[in-house]
């Protein structure tokens, strides 16, 4: 065959052709795609805008509502018709200015994101809502594009301001806003097209170089070029002078869609966003684009092809906002995994469980999976081939044997030789059919491996090793056959193998057969993963985590990490790197640097179950990895990115199921406060890095705790029953690299200690103690007190038995003579025949007299059998008006005398009524008789009745026109002996008797004032009972009490001084009496002194001078008597007021006692509270002489001022001194010494204790008055009045004149007079 030259070069141009096609398809570049749809809780599957904030929160906008992502959830915001809710549920756009405020911009209204409140503020202009469609930030804010609007929201003055508009363009939407030169904005329409706005001249005219309206999306680049597409029309780019530079469209160049939606910037390359091509990569260097779009049947590919948006963040992290398929996270990784599909489809296996790996020297890639038979894996395509002839089939293992042939293990099958080319299996025999049976047939697996050109390596129950060329096996029995069972390869393609057991490691030379044990656990660690270095170093992979094995010292040293417990595989690369497979994840260690690196599903590795024998070493730079869940390919030249670490963020902190997170914000430090028996305490984190996705591990340091450290791959710490203290949470976390971030204190925790446990509570409780002691006797003490109180109430209480007694027995003697008095009375008045008015006048005055002591007598006789229990309520029906009516006619004698008329006004709906009618007559005579006393001649009294159907109760009342209750305190009224103000006789006892007989009725009695008309009106109600004949027994009750105490005791007058700056005596022989006054006059006395008797009492009233002094009669050596007689003897003490206590109560020993001088006598036993009042009393009275002379003109007297003869002899000697030297300027205190014969300090005290003024203010007191009678009755100037006043100077004397009446002399003279004059 002859070839020629034109051939030659076709030839070469197809050579060429391949070689490209091989090299742009051995150069995949991987994507990642993190999709969050509405499986994930997106509010709705079409995105219209995407952010990534400053914190790391994804914001995504759609045709139904915005999205906030966080690393944890998904948080979805709708319009709710409330002011602080999104204005639509279409979201424009989202934006973050330069002060990182969050904007979101609807057709209805502009709001900003509220981050303390999670709701949003609506912008206003005008009072009005904004309507926006896009957006642009600009250095000094951020430019808002409405409908036919522009606004600007400058950050100085944070207010909202419209740009103005020169041209008078029609009303379009403004849906994209872009930067084009220094003074030039870019704006588009979706259907009214490009229009640029001058920012100087504030010019908004139509761009003249672009005559197309529908423009679907609009870039401008760093360079300034202008990127758009019209819908439907490809891409177009223009120069900044307006110069079309470029125009690509499907049918002139590798786009995949005319329909463009979005056109971004990225690494220098235009990305652009097509509906329904996916997305294209344009290379301006080049022209080439890259596509990234769905292939159908290939679940690692774009899954949506229709794109709406893109953005690509801060961090050059991209993200597509899809029509249909929600927000797309793409990410260029170094991982892909592949899972099961359809069979014969090319984008994965035949079943997802890879249990065997082989490299052909093509660089294909035989995978044996458990039931899906063999498939093969072409890199450089990225395609695989399921050889259909092998489905079903558990391929164990796979190893070359020729150029056309694999040798494969079936479990439960045996060998196999494999044909690449045809898929064909044929038996391979192993040693001879025995053994075949044994190794092969027998449940367990057989593993194989090339352990050197020639040789293969069978490891079974026994090692066996096949020689190719000779095709003969051997074995090697210099070890034991414990440890030849059961093993797999360590390393392969060497002469020297290392073999894992279950429990050992064998080295075995695979030249001579020999074997030898290099480590042995005797079943202590179960073995199973392993990876050799190609040194001195096997890394171990067991059940309790990850150890290393050195050859040259046979040590085994653990990796200690939190990150996981158990390791299933290990594969060591040719860059010094560790790859582990534990628990289902992926991760690589760094031995040098002692770090873990965890792969994910952001880096392109899902969950999966790494087996021991599947992890390969290609020599194609690529580290294949099968597991329970697929096959993972790995480019050996990964890269860990590490120029950003993550930054831990507190996202919450709930304690027993409350979140705390305000009141952490609200601290200074991020604490907290908890009880101690707080539950839980749960704390969760959030982290701001480029990946939001990616799998991190944080490293929690709770000091506090003994400095614990936690690991965990858990975002939130919980801690359960944290003992009493303070608690400090430190926070690290892991980068993509494998280094950690700088620990951060995120939250201060104070656990307060039970009560008990704190030292206050302790200190409290040896307090307590000391306390309780005090409180112990100190109770011994009150008892002792409380008995003699006790005492004294039965000795109370049986006088006044004996009272009661006494009144009863003198009531039913007295009945007798008064009936013999009150009969033969009203005999003789019933007579006609007295002729003399005068005679039969005074007859009646004793007659009412002795009615009213006969009812008296009755009264307490009545009450007394109420006491008992004898008496009792009769109730019978009477006709009530008729029962008053008569009543009534049996006083009109005694109304008629004082010409006062009795009126009846009855309530006709009123007929029968229960009552005991006896009682009742006492009541209603009572009340007819007060109404007599107190009307006044020719007026009216008023019977009236009315049924109070409310209440069910009747009402009788008795209305007079008398002098009425205006002065008398309704309270008080029914109390006994109260009669107001009004000095009227009678024996205050009949109202308080007249309740007592209602409420047994269980009705109630009354009165009021007639208001403006005169008199008053007394009332008492009776329950309604018709019908009923009835006898109640009265209870017992001390009735007699209620009358003879009063009900409210009448209010002692207000102390104006109290006691408390006073001190006082006691003089008492009885020790318990005079500690028991002790305790009582301590309350009330500054300083309580006491003595034993008399003689003692005298030498501390010398010693102390008490204020005042409480002493017994009866003493030994001196009684009280005589200390009295004493004390009002001395001239020195005689004022102190003296109190005697005594048994004796006989009229003699009374007299005595005051002849004595004493102040008051209270006789044995008394009350504490009298002896208190008595005592403060006569301090309260001297304390009023001596005020009311201190601050008036007038002069002592000694009969007021003194309480003793003998002050009151000092006094007038005093006083005729005083007068009788007035004009003498000598007089002073020493005059006044040398001639009372007294001391000066004696003096002094004297005066002070009788008048409460010093001896000059005294003598001052006696001048100011002469000079008063001088200036009023003489003629004398003010100099003379002053020298006979006894005046030195006239000065001094006016100006204690003044001081003493506010005025001087001569203004005192001349309001004299005018004041007479007036008269």
């Amino acid at each position: 065959m002859v070839i020629t030259g034109r051939m030659k070069y076709i030839l070469a141009l197809i050579l060429l052709l391949l070689c490209y096609f091989c090299k742009a398809q051995g150069n995949f570049k991987d994507y990642c795609f993190k999709q969050i749809s509405t499986e994930q809780g997106l509010s709705q599957s079409t995105v219209l805008c995407i952010l990534n904030d400053h914190n790391g929160t994804i914001w995504i906008g759609t045709k139904n509502g915005l999205n906030k992502f966080t690393q944890y959830e998904l948080i979805s915001y709708y319009h709710q018709g409330s002011a602080n809710s999104l204005p639509d549920n279409y979201i424009n756009f989202i934006a973050e200015d330069a002060c990182y405020n969050i904007w979101i911009g609807t057709s209805k209204g502009l709001v900003i994101y509220d981050r303390e409140y999670d709701n949003f503020i609506p912008v206003l202009l005008d009072n009005k809502s904004v309507p926006v469609y896009s957006f642009h930030c600009d250095a000094d804010g951020i430019i808002f594009g409405g409908f036919g609007e522009l606004y600007f929201y400058r950050y100085k003055t944070k207010q909202l301001e419209k740009l103005v508009l020169r041209n008078n363009l029609p009303q379009i939407e403004y849906n994209h806003i872009l930067r084009w030169t220094k003074n030039k904005l870019i704006l588009a329409s979706r259907y009214d097209g490009i229009y640029v706005y001058d920012t100087e001249m504030q010019m908004l005219e139509e761009i003249s170089f672009i005559k197309k309206k529908d423009i679907t999306a609009i870039y401008v680049d760093k360079c300034g070029q202008l990127w758009l597409s019209p819908y439907e029309q490809g891409l177009f780019c223009f120069n900044s002078e307006g110069q079309q530079v470029l125009h690509i469209k499907q049918n002139n160049s590798q786009l995949t869609n005319d329909i463009i939606l979005d056109i971004i910037e990225r690494d220098g390359k235009i990305w652009v966003a097509t509906d329904g091509g996916g997305i294209n990569i344009y290379n301006q260097e080049n022209g080439e684009i890259e596509v990234i779009r769905e292939e159908p049947g290939n679940s690692y590919s774009l899954p949506e092809n229709s794109i709406l948006c893109l953005y690509n963040d801060a961090d050059n992290t991209l993200w597509a906002g899809s029509i249909r398929g929600g927000l797309l996270r793409i990410k260029e990784v170094f991982i892909r995994t592949y899972k099961n599909v359809p069979l014969n489809v090319p984008y994965g296996l035949s079943n997802e469980v890879v249990v065997s790996l082989f490299e052909d020297t093509d660089k294909t890639l035989w995978i044996g999976t458990d039931g899906g038979g063999i498939n093969s894996y072409n890199p450089n395509v990225r395609k695989f081939t399921h050889h259909l002839g092998t489905y079903s089939n558990k391929v164990v293992s796979i190893t070359g044997y020729s150029q056309n042939e694999l040798l494969v293990s079936l479990f439960g099958k045996g060998l196999y030789l494999f044909n690449k080319k045809t898929s064909q299996l044929t038996p391979f025999l192993l040693v001879d059919p025995v053994i075949n049976a044994e190794e092969c047939l027998a449940g367990s697996s057989v593993y194989l491996d090339q352990c050197m050109q020639d040789k293969i390596l069978i490891l079974g129950k026994d090692i066996y090793i096949y020689d190719k060329l000779s095709k003969t096996f051997s074995t090697t029995d210099n070890v034991d056959i414990y440890y030849r069972k059961l093993l797999q390869k360590i390393t392969t393609g060497d002469s020297i193998a290392y073999l894992l057991g279950q429990y050992h490691i064998l080295k075995l030379d695979c030249n001579t057969g020999k074997s030898e044990v290099v480590y042995d656990n005797h079943g202590s660690l179960n073995l199973v993963s392993a990876a050799y270095n190609g040194k001195d170093i096997i890394w171990i992979g067991t059940y309790e985590g990850l150890y290393q094995f050195d050859l040259s010292d046979h040590t085994m040293k653990k990796i200690e990490t939190a990150l996981f417990h158990s390791v299933s595989s290990l594969r060591y690369d040719d860059r010094g790197r560790l790859w582990v497979g534990a628990q289902n994840m992926l991760f690589c260690y760094f031995p040098v640097e002692n770090k873990f690196i965890i792969l994910g599903e952001s880096d392109g590795a899902y969950p999966n179950e790494l087996f021991p024998m599947t992890l390969y070493k290609s020599d194609s730079n690529t580290l294949y990895l099968g597991g329970n869940n697929g096959l993972i390919c790995i480019n050996e030249d990964i890269v860990f990115e590490s120029d950003v670490l993550p930054v831990v963020r507190l996202v919450d902190v709930v304690v027993n199921g409350v979140s705390r997170l305000s009141e952490v914000n609200r601290s200074d430090e991020n604490s907290i406060t908890v009880p101690w028996n707080t539950n839980s305490i749960e704390i969760k984190l959030d982290t701001k890095e480029t990946d939001v996705f990616r799998k991190k591990i944080f490293k929690y340091n709770i000091i506090g705790i003994n400095n614990q450290y936690v690991e965990s791959y858990n975002h939130s710490l919980n801690l359960v029953s944290l003992s009493p203290g303070d608690y400090t949470i430190m926070v690290s976390c892991s980068s993509q690299n494998g280094s950690w971030s700088t620990p951060v204190s995120i939250l201060h925790i104070s656990v307060i200690p039970p009560i008990w446990k704190t030292g206050w509570f302790i200190g409290g409780c040896v307090l307590c103690g000391i306390f309780l002691v005090i409180f112990i006797a100190y109770m011994i003490i009150r008892k002792n007190k409380n008995q003699l109180k006790w005492k004294m109430k039965e000795h109370e209480k049986e006088v006044d038995e004996e009272k009661i007694r006494f009144l009863i027995n003198v009531s039913h003697e007295l009945r007798t003579p008064l009936t013999l008095v009150y009969a033969p009375l009203k005999r003789i008045l019933e007579r006609e025949n007295i002729g003399n008015p005068d005679l039969k006048r005074e007859l009646f005055g004793i007659f009412k007299c002795a009615r009213q002591m006969k009812e008296m007598i009755n009264m307490v006789l009545d009450v007394r059998r109420m006491e008992v229990g004898q008496d009792s309520l009769r109730l019978e029906s009477h006709n009530l008006n008729q029962w008053i009516n008569d009543i009534g006619n049996d006083f009109l004698n005694e109304f008629s005398a004082k010409n006062i008329r009795i009126d009846y006004h009855f309530d006709n709906d009123i007929s029968e009524v229960s009552f005991d009618r006896t009682k009742c007559e006492i009541v209603l005579s009572n009340l007819l008789m007060n109404a007599l006393k107190y009307s006044v001649p020719d007026t009216l009294v008023t019977i009236s009745t009315c049924f109070l159907r409310e209440e069910q109760m009747v009402r009788v009342a008795v209305s007079d026109q008398g002098i009425g209750l205006k002065d008398v305190d309704s309270n008080k009224l029914f109390t006994r002996f109260y009669r107001g103000n009004f000095e009227r006789s009678g024996s205050g006892i009949g109202l308080s008797y007249s309740k007592v007989l209602i409420e047994m009725h269980k009705g109630r009695i009354g009165a009021f004032d007639n208001g403006e008309a005169p008199g008053a009106t007394f009332y008492f109600d009776l329950p309604c009972l018709q019908g009923m004949t009835t006898v109640i027994n009265c209870q017992p009750k001390p009735y007699l009490n209620e009358l003879l105490h009063l009900e409210d005791p009448v209010k002692s007058e207000p102390e104006t001084s109290g006691a408390k700056k006073y001190s006082v005596l006691i003089v008492e022989d009885n020790l318990d009496m005079n500690k028991f006054l002790q305790e009582i006059l301590q309350e009330h006395f500054l300083h309580v002194y006491a003595a034993m008797d008399g003689c003692e009492a005298m030498e501390v009233i010398r010693n102390r001078m008490p204020d005042i002094i409480v002493s017994d009669v009866m003493m030994p050596k001196m009684d009280g008597f005589e200390l009295c007689q004493t004390v009002k003897n001395d001239l020195d003490i005689s004022h102190i007021p003296i109190v005697l206590l005594t048994a004796r109560n006989d009229t003699e020993s009374n007299m005595l006692g005051y002849k004595m001088g004493a102040d008051a006598y209270l006789p044995k036993p008394f009350e504490t509270e009298l002896l208190v009042t008595v005592l403060k009393n006569i301090l309260k009275n001297r304390e009023k002489i001596k005020l009311r002379y201190r601050d008036s003109s007038l002069l002592p007297t000694a009969q007021e001022s003194t309480i003793s003869n003998v002050d009151e002899r000092f006094l007038l000697k005093l006083n005729k001194l005083i007068c009788d030297n007035i004009d003498n300027p000598e007089l002073d205190v020493k005059f006044l010494t040398d001639n009372m014969a007294m001391s000066r300090a004696s003096l002094y005290n004297k005066v002070r204790a009788l008048t409460d003024m010093g001896v000059n203010d005294y003598i001052n007191k006696f001048r100011i008055d002469k000079a008063i009678d001088l200036l009023l009755n003489t003629d004398l100037s003010i100099t003379e009045i002053s020298e006979q006043a006894g005046f030195s100077y006239q000065r001094y004397f006016s100006s204690v004149f003044k001081q003493a009446k506010g005025v001087t002399p001569s203004q005192f003279r001349q309001n004299a007079q005018e004041e007479k004059e007036k008269r």
